[in-house]
């Protein structure tokens, strides 16, 4: 129905979209929880593969971590499969993370 857009401000906040994802899928304990899992690879490609590359100190940090503490058999890798990153000086990622 398009007429919710006419009535309703929606707005998309990627990092809390991200943290929700995260917290569903770790810590909540579902159907869909992978704190059992033996193998996670998160991938991304062009602009998904520099939003890894952004986050993927707090991914390890705050979600898998934890699990790996519990799971000993928990493997993990995160795979950007493709993207012109070009790194123009050494304080280009840290200014990245800094605008997202």
């Amino acid at each position: 129905n398009f007429d919710l857009w006419k009535k309703e401000r929606i707005y998309f906040q990627g990092h809390q979209i991200l943290n929700n994802l995260l917290h569903f899928l770790f810590v909540e304990q579902n159907e869909f929880a992978l704190d059992k899992s033996t193998d996670i690879i998160l991938s991304g490609s062009s602009a998904n593969g520099l939003a890894l590359l952004l986050h993927a100190n707090h991914i390890w940090s705050e979600y898998i971590k934890p699990v790996k503490m519990r799971n000993d058999n928990l493997r993990f890798m995160m795979l950007i499969e493709s993207g012109y990153l070009r790194m123009v000086h050494d304080n280009t990622l840290r200014h990245l993370q800094w605008m997202y």
